[in-house]
């Protein structure tokens, strides 16, 4: 039995694990490069998929991809926002760890259960919106307060799959994604 997807957050992001790297190779054909080390650490911890987001592209483009680990390629890409205390809506300039500072994290993360959002910064209660999520472990020290923080894998239904920026309010530090992509990546974080 496969385990339960990862995210990994650095410029690149995992599913299976989640991984987000930083500054790799940026392209404009929806190619991502998923350093060797990240594949063979999903194939020695039996992961199905490892969703990566490379964020040296720009947020207009398609920087979320889900890696098959068996066919040995991404198999599917998407739009991602990153925190907006980490840049200006359309590039990064920094990243943070600490609570607060609504900045995105790099590192592995773990896709925890499922659930709906309940408030955005613990303030304005949107469950009612049932907006679908699934929370996040950071198992790195680059990322180990992602859950006291609340990062999460959400859909963001005001989002869109155009090739435009994402604006900057679209994430307080989470990995946010269109509504559609967000039903396209369930489909594969829950195929076990």
């Amino acid at each position: 039995m496969r385990k339960k997807l990862k995210i990994i957050s650095g410029s690149l992001v995992v599913l299976l694990i989640l991984y987000v790297l930083l500054p790799y190779r940026y392209s404009s054909n929806n190619s991502i490069d998923i350093p060797k080390n990240i594949i063979e650490y999903c194939k020695s911890n039996d992961y199905k998929y490892c969703i990566a987001i490379d964020y040296s592209q720009p947020s207009k483009n398609n920087r979320l991809g889900v890696y098959d680990i068996a066919q040995n390629k991404i198999i599917y890409y998407c739009k991602c926002a990153h925190g907006a205390g980490s840049g200006n809506g359309t590039t990064l300039e920094s990243f943070s760890n600490e609570i607060g500072s609504n900045k995105s994290s790099l590192g592995k993360y773990k896709i925890g259960k499922k659930r709906f959002l309940r408030s955005i910064d613990g303030n304005i209660d949107i469950s009612a919106l049932k907006i679908p999520c699934y929370e996040l472990y950071g198992i790195d020290e680059s990322n180990s307060n992602a859950y006291k923080r609340g990062i999460l894998l959400h859909a963001a239904p005001t989002m869109t799959t155009l090739p435009v920026a994402i604006p900057f309010w679209h994430s307080l530090g989470c990995f946010s994604v269109p509504s559609s992509s967000f039903k396209k990546l369930s489909e594969y974080i829950d195929s076990d």
